[in-house]
């Protein structure tokens, strides 16, 4: 029976695994240090096809194959860097396997820092910072090409003064007011593109936020659109490595309470949190000449 219907033909396609979570352990003379990471991996190539449009597994490195690997590699390696890991990773799969066309590999930290007791910091103890997991994300191709992308997920920011939005479209359908004065709290997803591979991609981390925060801390929000647009420009003046920075910022609500039915006249400092429905604002800023 022909696996190859007549008028149809195989598009775009790549497989992988997702959700490869691995610890790693640096053991110093004085201190230990960690990383811990999800990955998802995906092969591409012309030389998977078969598997889809014949039938034929025998080009099929299998994903939990490449959930060991991932593991092998790790254990390979010295230090626990995340760059490193990924783009020896990355060289395995393309070693191991001349089918393979290019390898993507996208990483999340689960952030673990060192444990403070009387000032100083623990050699071995660690606690865990759930503001926002670091994003760093590979491509590297059997030519030689490549591209590396940076960022963070679900870092959450607010502020409880310094934040606007008035003078927006009114119709028939408006039922949210003018307000001169809000809270502005957001859960900030970030990504961010490389000209070249970075060589130390956790120093720009740092950079690219600590300049973003400023804006936002610092500056009159006329609106999450106007933010998010100079927080970007901020972050690729304090990186100049960066080629562009794409940032989502969805709405965290807090609503003012009107308590004036129980006999309070003035409830203004308690507030209802609220995430969904919210708005989902997201822009590309770009450098107006490559750097």
């Amino acid at each position: 029976m022909s696996h190859h219907p007549p008028g149809h033909r195989l598009g775009a396609h790549q497989y992988g695994k997702g959700r490869v979570r691995v610890m790693r352990l640096q053991r110093g003379p004085d201190r230990h240090a960690v990383n811990e990471l999800t990955l998802a991996i995906t092969l591409f190539g012309d030389g998977f096809a078969p598997s889809y449009d014949k039938a034929d597994n025998r080009p099929v490195v299998a994903t939990d194959t490449m959930k060991n690997v991932a593991y092998v590699v790790a254990a390979e390696m010295h230090g626990v860097d995340t760059l490193p890991y990924l783009e020896a990773l990355s060289d395995k799969y393309l070693t191991l396997y001349d089918h393979v066309e290019a390898v993507d590999i996208a990483s999340r930290e689960t952030v673990w820092q060192r444990l403070t007791l009387d000032g100083e910091p623990h050699a071995h103890t660690f606690h865990q910072d759930g503001n926002g997991m670091p994003y760093l994300r590979i491509r590297r191709q059997r030519d030689g090409e490549g591209e590396t992308e940076g960022g963070i997920d679900g870092r959450r920011i607010m502020k409880s003064t310094g934040s606007a939005f008035e003078d927006f479209v009114r119709d028939r359908y408006t039922t949210l007011p003018d307000v001169a004065d809000r809270f502005f709290a957001t859960e900030m997803m970030a990504r961010w593109s490389y000209a070249d591979p970075p060589s130390d991609p956790a120093a720009d981390r740092l950079a690219a936020l600590t300049a973003m925060d400023r804006v936002f801390a610092d500056t009159h929000s006329i609106s999450v659109q106007d933010s998010l647009y100079r927080m970007g420009c901020a972050a690729l003046d304090a990186v100049p490595a960066l080629a562009n920075i794409t940032l989502a910022m969805p709405n965290l609500h807090y609503h003012p309470t009107r308590l004036d039915t129980f006999g309070i006249a003035d409830s203004s400092h308690v507030f209802v949190p609220s995430d969904e429905p919210h708005g989902q604002i997201q822009a590309t800023v770009e450098r107006a000449t490559a750097p």
